[in-house]
């Protein structure tokens, strides 16, 4: 697909502009054990999303490639764990952990 800018007025009517190839991919893995009077549940949670496509060259556009590689990774994970320790007692414990990596063409566009 396609998408015309401008209008004929406009001077950059004849410039097109193509649809990227966009992606998206997510896995999720998620648990509970129980022992005696205790429980630990969990995620795992994975994700990229990935973006191709060419740029197309305005006359005063100031681009120093002719194509753009977007990815962008995630990964989120937590975990929690519940204590009973009488009628009186329960603990709780938790942690996360998030990280995200950004591995797109920096310098495609310019300004």
């Amino acid at each position: 697909m396609r998408w015309d800018h401008g209008s004929v007025a406009d001077p950059y009517a004849n410039e097109r502009a193509y649809e990227p190839d966009n992606n998206f991919h997510q896995l999720s893995l998620s648990g509970q054990y129980n022992w005696d009077r205790q429980s630990l549940t969990g995620r795992v949670l994975t994700s990229q999303a990935t973006s191709n496509g060419s740029l197309t060259a305005f006359r005063n556009a100031p681009i120093s490639q002719d194509d753009f590689h977007g990815e962008v990774s995630t990964l989120q994970a937590d975990a929690k764990w519940v204590g009973r320790f009488g009628r009186d007692l329960t603990l709780r414990a938790g942690g996360e952990y998030r990280d995200r990596k950004d591995k797109s063409d920096e310098y495609a566009v310019v300004g």
